[in-house]
């Protein structure tokens, strides 16, 4: 399980409140993110470590799970958010600051009581039976590691749940599907970044044939919307920068061009290289976060000469 150090734990953004500062402090260049937030972005002072990954075999995306408030797979998922689509309502037992319902992006399907692990367990294996059946059939099983990014320590998800919740998607009886492993990698918002990274390169250099990097987090715990509540985050009257809680399940299956062509899958994208940095100041820092992660561009542009995707 990968997790930052305690000098390096704290990344924010000049602005967001000390105990919302996510733990996960890896950003990446390609997707232009200055913080948690994705608003600010300063000049750079000292240059923070950086982790580059050329890629020098052609590795490809060729399916995609999703699981969220507006749909129950990836092509669905996509369909709604290109309609403009909105499922935000009021949750039936939560509560915001002034004791109203709350309004949120909940799966309907899901017991509203359920707490934020048993949650994960449910999006994730539903995602990962999704790009299962997407690469596999009975004359073609195969074997993958999932590369799982979870959300930071915080109230209402704790590492015993984590750890949870890594053991419980390992165990998931698959028809045409090995999961050798499921890795814990990275946490918050970049987490699923560092896991493509990672994926990326394996499948390059031929250590695995396939991956699977996987991202869930679900804010509808009650442990959760009290944390968030406590530090004015939660979308309502008089709250400036709140916004709704959801929660949803995401994985993309990184493979070989060899196993493409064996499984006969076109790809959704090729990936040509990957880079990472490591913010080494954060909000509680006498300089402030200084975003110089993104600072290193030269060094992530020499690591990804270019993306190029293509959608059937």
């Amino acid at each position: 399980m990968v997790r930052p150090s305690s000098e390096q734990r704290g990344v924010g953004c000049n602005g967001c409140p000390d105990e919302l500062i996510p733990r996960s402090d890896v950003f990446y260049g390609a997707s232009g993110a200055g913080c948690h937030r994705g608003r600010r972005r300063a000049p750079a002072r000292s240059m923070p470590s950086t982790i580059n990954a050329r890629v020098t075999n052609p590795v490809h995306i060729v399916a995609l799970g999703v699981r969220c408030a507006v749909g129950f797979s990836a092509e669905a998922a996509a369909a709604a958010i290109r309609a403009g689509i909105s499922r935000i309502s009021e949750h039936p037992t939560l509560r915001d600051g002034r004791g109203d319902e709350l309004p949120c992006a909940r799966d309907p399907r899901i017991d509203p009581a359920a707490r934020a692990p048993e949650r994960m367990i449910l999006f994730a294996g539903h995602a990962l039976r999704e790009v299962a059946n997407k690469i596999t059939s009975a004359a073609l099983p195969a074997q993958a590691t999932v590369l799982l990014a979870l959300p930071e320590l915080r109230p209402g998800f704790a590492a015993d749940q984590a750890i949870s919740v890594q053991r419980t998607l390992a165990s998931l009886a698959l028809a045409n599907l090995d999961v050798r492993s499921v890795e814990l990698v990275g946490e918050g918002h970049a987490g699923a970044l560092l896991a493509l990274q990672m994926a990326a390169q394996r499948v390059s250099i031929g250590r695995e044939e396939i991956c699977i990097v996987a991202g869930v987090d679900t804010y509808l715990d009650v442990d959760t919307v009290a944390w968030l509540e406590a530090a004015l985050r939660v979308a309502r009257e008089g709250v400036r920068n709140g916004f709704a809680p959801g929660e949803a399940a995401a994985m993309l299956v990184v493979m070989n061009e060899a196993a493409c062509r064996r499984r006969r899958l076109g790809s959704l994208a090729l990936v040509r290289g990957v880079a990472c940095a490591r913010e080494l100041r954060n909000a509680r820092s006498a300089e402030r976060l200084m975003g110089e992660g993104f600072d290193r561009g030269g060094d992530w542009r020499d690591a990804v000469p270019s993306f190029s995707s293509r959608a059937d």
